[in-house]
């Protein structure tokens, strides 16, 4: 900022000649001096960055033979030292250079660095280096085995021999060309030398394998923690190959997030039109759309993913917090193990970003009740703040942290308003915000957006759904349903446990509000703030001490593999199976195979449709990848499809016209050739496109008399 106000009108080669004084001119000279297209050996890797027309290798070459093949050395004033420091300080390189016949001095800067032309000697050198390496190898792999044996002394040599060698030769490998598959093996020979001598010799306690192997021994004893981690690890490596076989499959990652992330990226810019849910979701998609400039659907699954795996390290940290070490990794698991779970942290939903924010917060807010400093409220304020950013179910964190104020209260009073205001406007600031944006453009009543209709429509509202273990026990999985059934059980004969007590009060409000959202048909609405439950009271389901702890009874070396099991199969997580089957399907086959009809309607409706023609649709996935189609969702009445040229019909459309109680519903007539002329009907026949030119004619004529 300083040199920007005393030199604002400062070129870009003035600000990197003062930056770098040795670099930028060295690059400058190289460009004047050298012919276009020299093959440059370089100890300076950042010229590649302003000479990219000069091909190039970055090294410190030991031996002559390691510059065959290129015109010019660049040596760097710090060469020296790193030579000096892989103990290689007298090379044939160093050796040989301003040699008039192997490496003739071409010109020298003021910081040291220097440019040396390749002479025709240097090739003959390669001829007689190519052996030297492989047998070298053999001799230290020969030399290893007594070090393995036991010998400190002998294993520590071995490795510096095996460091130096390896410097000395580290090129000649990749320079020559010739016999590559020999000397590769000869390096990885060398390599493994090294790494026992160095590992077994001088610390045998850092030996690769030991960990691994106590590792697996504690799985075959079924060591609850060892068994944790195995559950994990293949979960996680389920999830991965699902994710990365299949693009967008989510409805609304589809929908929604895909959607909003694609236009973003188009534009440029977030609009008016964006407004609604949140943008958590749909700005993470549209980074790596940016990153790359490309539709990279794949890369972006990724990011869900992760918020995956880290709500499960969060539930089970705070599990651990609240009950202990053990209780964290059944918690943990039985989170990842979650068939609803699993299969949204692979699609998108914003669910699990959502409830990895009410997570962190509910152990904030235990923190900031038990210390009473201020920075424990700013970051559970962040954390609420967060948690709106992700979905509006987020507005459940606050009971939580509004107990905590409340108890606060009562001990000190001052310190704890000024915590509670510094906790609110940080939740506005990192979320709230938002919600007013909205209420400014929609009004109040619309300030927190409404799930979709069709989930609130098909919400069950029983008064078993109270408890969405067993209101929904299949979503949750019918094993892992019965674990959390058992550990709500026990918590309530445990309630004289501070911990026990502290879990439900963030727990139960969870339920409740989801419950009460669904029967009054607004957010967080339907299955989607189920998972919330799932986050918050997998730390008391699966922490029962006399359920789980007695006898290892949920991860028990029989039972662990068959819980993942019937979680993987529950989630219908295929993609990894896919990889082995067909993994070079393409984008269509593969989202054919995952979403039926969907994408052949979309190719019909690209390749027969035009873009003026206004198409009505059931299905809102379509806008996702007909962004140039003028695509008009909802279920409008008969008398409303004035403007419609194309109707689309989607199989669960019939259940939401029924329950809305439209008289003229437009599926009635879908038979009737005078009224709708079926086009194309999807493979599975769920969703038919049709033409609607007859009801646009007839409508227009009614309107007119």
């Amino acid at each position: 900022m300083y040199h920007l106000a005393l030199h604002p009108l400062q070129s870009d080669a003035d600000k990197l000649a003062r930056l770098s004084p040795g670099l930028w001119p060295l690059a400058q000279r190289l460009r004047a001096t050298l012919p276009a297209g020299s093959r440059l050996y370089t100890m300076e890797g950042a010229l590649a960055y302003w000479l990219p027309e000069y091909p190039y290798q970055y090294g410190f070459p030991v031996a002559l033979a390691d510059l065959r093949g290129f015109d010019y050395l660049v040596v760097s004033p710090i060469g020296e030292s790193v030579y000096a420091f892989g103990g290689t300080l007298n090379n044939e390189v160093l050796s040989a250079l301003g040699d008039p016949a192997l490496l003739p001095l071409q010109f020298e800067q003021a910081d040291g660095s220097a440019v040396y032309a390749v002479g025709a000697g240097c090739a003959d050198a390669a001829r007689a280096a190519l052996p030297v390496l492989h047998h070298a190898a053999v001799r230290l792999e020969r030399a290893a085995l007594p070090a393995l044996a036991g010998r400190r002394a002998a294993g520590a040599a071995l490795a510096n021999q095996f460091w130096v060698e390896c410097w000395r030769r580290n090129a000649v490998v990749c320079s020559a060309g010739l016999q590559r598959t020999q000397h590769c093996a000869g390096v990885g020979g060398a390599v493994a030398a090294g790494w026992r001598g160095l590992l077994l010799g001088v610390r045998p306690q850092l030996a690769p394998a030991t960990p691994f192997t106590q590792w697996l021994r504690q799985v075959r004893s079924a060591r609850p923690a060892a068994l944790a981690q195995l559950v994990l690890l293949l979960a996680g490596a389920a999830a991965l190959g699902h994710a990365t076989y299949y693009p967008f499959i989510g409805d609304d990652e589809i929908s929604r997030y895909g959607y909003l992330a694609r236009i973003i990226f188009r534009g440029g810019y977030i609009g008016p039109a964006e407004r609604g849910y949140p943008l958590l979701m749909p700005l993470a998609y549209a980074v790596p759309l940016f990153a790359s400039g490309q539709l990279v659907e794949q890369l972006a699954k990724l990011i869900p993913l992760a918020f995956g795996v880290m709500t499960v390290a969060a539930t089970g940290a705070l599990a651990r917090h609240w009950f202990g070490v053990r209780a964290g990794w059944y918690a943990a698991v039985m989170l990842a193990v979650t068939p609803q779970f699993l299969q949204w942290a692979t699609v998108g939903y914003v669910d699990i970003p959502a409830a990895l924010y009410i997570v962190l917060a509910a152990y904030a807010g235990d923190r900031w009740l038990k210390t009473a400093s201020p920075g424990w409220p700013l970051l559970a304020g962040v954390l609420a703040g967060l948690a709106l950013w992700a979905k509006q179910a987020g507005f459940v964190a606050f009971s939580g942290l509004a107990v905590c104020g409340w108890l606060l209260l009562m001990r000190v009073p001052r310190k704890a308003l000024a915590s509670g205001s510094l906790l609110v406007m940080a939740a506005f600031l990192c979320g709230g915000w938002w919600y007013l944006r909205n209420a400014l453009y929609d009004g109040w009543l619309h300030a927190v957006p409404d799930a979709g209709l069709f989930h609130i429509l098909q919400a069950p509202r029983q008064l078993l759904q109270l408890l969405p273990f067993a209101g929904n026990y299949a979503d949750f999985g019918y094993l892992a349903a019965a674990i959390y059934l058992a550990g709500c059980a026990w918590a309530v004969t445990q309630l004289r446990q501070p911990a026990v007590r502290w879990c439900l009060l963030w727990c139960g409000p969870y339920t409740l509000l989801w419950w009460v959202a669904v029967l009054l048909r607004c957010a967080p609405a339907a299955d989607g703030a189920a998972v919330l439950c799932t986050a918050g009271g997998c730390g008391f389901g699966c922490c029962a001490q006399p359920f789980l702890l007695g006898r290892q009874f949920v991860l028990a070396s029989g039972s662990s593999p068959a819980l993942l099991i019937a979680c993987v199969w529950q989630a219908r997580l295929g993609g990894a199976l896919q990889w082995l089957r067909n993994p070079s399907a393409t984008y269509a086959q593969r989202l054919e195979h995952a979403k039926g009809d969907m994408y052949p309607v979309v190719q019909f409706i690209e390749q027969k449709v035009g873009p003026r023609e206004v198409v009505c649709s059931t299905d809102v996935r379509l806008r996702y990848y007909l962004l140039d189609f003028d695509i008009r969702f909802g279920y409008p009445a008969l008398e409303q499809m004035a403007e419609c040229d194309y109707f689309v019909w989607g199989s669960w459309a019939e259940a939401v016209y029924e329950t809305l109680g439209i008289a003229t519903n437009p599926q009635r007539m879908l038979n009737d050739p005078q009224q709708f002329v079926q086009e194309y009907r999807g493979p599975e026949e769920k969703i038919t496109v049709t033409n609607a030119a007859s009801i646009k004619r007839m409508l227009l004529l009614s309107a007119l008399l």
